[in-house]
């Protein structure tokens, strides 16, 4: 599912569960522990994504925590689409990608009809 069409079913947010968008550093923040971040400028490869998801799982973080984290992830970034669709590794512009969903989210006017298709 791309992160267009996660809208449809999410709509655009800052909140995902767990975790909040930070707008303006691009940064992914744990709510309960506002020092834990995952910086999306540094996610241009599936090797960055999994670096994240495997140092603070390590950390002791909640299922609820790491799945919230793994969603947010999934639809700011799109990894299936642009970082490892068929299994192929791709590198992408994270910081592009994260700041699309951004003015997404402020703007919901961007957002085309092919955003809403289920």
């Amino acid at each position: 599912m791309t992160v267009e069409r996660t809208f449809a079913l999410h709509g655009p947010t800052f909140d995902h569960g767990e975790w909040r968008l930070e707008p303006d550093t691009l940064e992914l923040v744990l709510k309960r522990k506002h020092w834990i971040r995952i910086d999306l400028e540094r996610c241009g490869s599936c090797g960055e994504v999994l670096d994240w998801v495997f140092h603070y799982r390590a950390k002791g973080m909640t299922d609820k925590e790491i799945a919230d984290m793994l969603g947010a992830l999934e639809r700011i970034l799109a990894p299936r689409a642009n970082l490892c669709s068929m299994g192929a590794t791709k590198m992408c512009d994270s910081s592009a990608l994260a700041k699309d969903y951004v003015a997404k989210v402020r703007d919901p006017s961007l957002l085309t009809r092919s955003d809403y298709l289920p």
